[in-house]
């Protein structure tokens, strides 16, 4: 053809039209061999041939929803590997936020569908619930896990009633569900849409407000869910789907606590949470939160029969969270929880007053056979005393500060109780400071200070060389840094050191970890060198 046109080049006679054609056809040849050889060369030094598909699926399937359907607009190749295979689209992330800042979120809320979908919103709104049904279909059969979040004040309860019909004819493909709100209505309308999960494992409904949560109290759903093999639940304080229904009737409880093993809720009073356990007789993780403007106070009238089965129920249980014990209800708690079967139980006072004595003596009994440790840490909200046994099992009582419920826990659980202390250097000064503490423990054989702020070893010293001699077995002294890697003077430690050492006492044991020695103190340095590094390391192993 390139000798034609020559041809026609030269030749006058030559048909114009016929020569305008021939160069069209010669142009269209060129780009399409010019662009082979670009796909060719492409392709040559591109990671796409070297890399396997799966590969990619998996670098994509964590991606948002709406760069995974960016990728499809890439290139050819990563369009038909993202689209046909279903494990991408596995997890989808909907982002309900279809209210933006300049919105008036009481006065949009009538025809979400009409002001969202046509024109992607108006307002710069950063939902993907127009994605959603797409995403659904990619997915084909296989299993899906939804994340639904809505930041808005004000819920959209309109778009969530559509989330639910999309969803409704996968339903049973989904295994897990978690919605994360700040207005507790739309779930409701979600749920009102959709209530039958044949599938679903995990339910996680998470508030924004988490603790701080002043919503009033609604439902979870208008119906009866149908959630047949569902093993989690965890919910807000401001959805009650359980404590309503305990008292009803067995016809009247969900079809899904026989399944539960882990559950997490608000309760009403501990009533329900003896109902509760005889229904769910799988549970194995127990994390339940007392709203007191909720409780009652007919928790004492029950049966001898209902509170042993409970209690039977209770030994099965490997780690129990109890939030919001008050007087009011916390022998009740105790009697059925108080066991030495549960690995971890936590228990979390709302009241000044903390655990009474009683309630110390019931969780410490089961622990008076092994080797227990006990920590007394705090922060500004809360002091923690917990338990440890050579088991691993551990008990913590969580309270608020005070210094008279402090010392009493302390007292009971604390020195009496065990040879191996933990304190942290702030509250140090304050149990000391008990006029019940003996002036000698010689049940104390190990000792650690956490410190998180050098400035706080000043007060330590002061009340502790108040009290010299205070553990004359004492084999062993950590001083621990919290935050990071804490500097410390020389001197400091070696002075903090020596006013926990008895007379004539000697050390087995002691370490500095998470602290950077400032400078050079001799008799540091020979306390140091004195230590047994075998036994040294092993205890330091062993504690850390």
């Amino acid at each position: 053809m390139a000798a034609d046109l020559h041809e026609a080049e030269i030749n006058l006679s030559y048909d114009a039209k016929k020569f305008d054609d021939k160069t069209v056809e010669l142009r269209a040849r060129f780009n399409a061999e010019l662009a082979l050889a670009a796909r060719q060369r492409n392709a040559a030094q591109s990671l796409q041939p070297r890399i396997p598909d799966e590969l990619w699926c998996m670098a994509w399937q964590d991606l948002p929803l709406a760069d995974r359907f960016a990728i499809t607009r890439v290139c050819q190749a990563w369009r038909s590997i993202s689209m046909g295979e279903p494990l991408v689209w596995s997890f989808i992330e909907v982002v309900m936020d279809l209210h933006s800042p300049e919105c008036d979120c009481a006065r949009c809320t009538v025809g979400f569908k009409e002001r969202h979908f046509p024109l992607r919103s108006y307002l710069p709104a950063n939902s993907n619930l127009h994605l959603v049904p797409r995403a659904l279909e990619l997915g084909r059969t296989n299993f899906i896990i939804l994340q639904v979040t809505d930041k808005a004040s004000f819920s959209e309860n309109e778009a969530h009633t559509y989330l639910g019909q999309v969803l409704h004819p996968h339903s049973h493909r989904l295994t897990a569900l978690y919605l994360e709100f700040v207005d507790s209505r739309g779930v409701s309308f979600f749920f009102d849409a959709v209530s039958s999960f044949p599938a679903l494992r995990i339910l996680d409904l998470s508030c924004k407000a988490g603790s701080l949560c002043s919503h009033p109290k609604r439902p979870l759903a208008p119906r009866k869910l149908h959630l047949p093999i569902l093993q989690e639940l965890l919910l807000p304080r401001c959805i009650m789907c359980l404590a309503d229904r305990l008292t009803q009737g067995d016809d009247c409880l969900p079809d899904f606590l026989p399944s539960l093993r882990i559950l997490s809720c608000a309760a009403t009073s501990a009533r329900h949470v003896v109902r509760l356990l005889g229904a769910c007789s799988m549970l194995s993780k127990l994390d339940l939160e007392f709203r007191p403007s909720l409780q009652e106070t007919e928790d004492f009238g029950m049966s001898s029969s209902e509170l042993y089965n409970a209690r039977q129920t209770a030994r099965r249980l490997s780690k129990v969270t109890i939030c919001g014990i008050t007087p009011t209800n916390e022998s009740l708690i105790l009697a059925v929880f108080s066991v030495p079967e549960i690995n971890v139980l936590r228990l979390r006072y709302t009241s000044g007053e903390g655990p009474s004595l009683g309630a110390l003596r019931d969780v410490a009994t089961p622990f008076a056979d092994g080797h227990i440790t006990c920590a007394c840490v705090g922060t500004d909200a809360y002091h923690i005393i917990i338990l440890t046994l050579d088991t691993s099992k551990t008990r913590q009582f969580i309270q608020k500060p005070n210094t008279d419920a402090l010392r009493r826990t302390w007292r009971v659980l604390g020195p009496d109780t065990s040879p191996d202390l933990i304190v942290d250097c702030k509250l140090w000064p304050t149990l000391l400071g008990d006029p019940a503490l003996p002036l000698s423990i010689p049940n104390i054989w190990s000792f650690t200070v956490r410190v998180d702020d050098a400035e706080d070893l000043v007060p330590f010293l002061c009340a502790q060389q108040a009290r010299p001699d205070l553990f004359p077995g004492l084999q062993g002294v950590i001083v621990q840094g919290t935050s990071g890697r804490l500097t410390v003077k020389a001197c400091v430690l070696r002075a903090a050191t020596q006013s926990l050492i008895p007379a004539r006492g000697y050390l087995r044991f002691l370490g500095f970890p998470g602290i950077t020695i400032q400078g050079e103190d001799a008799e540091l340095s020979k306390m140091i060198e004195s230590v047994g590094a075998e036994e040294h390391t092993s205890f330091l192993e062993q504690r850390l």
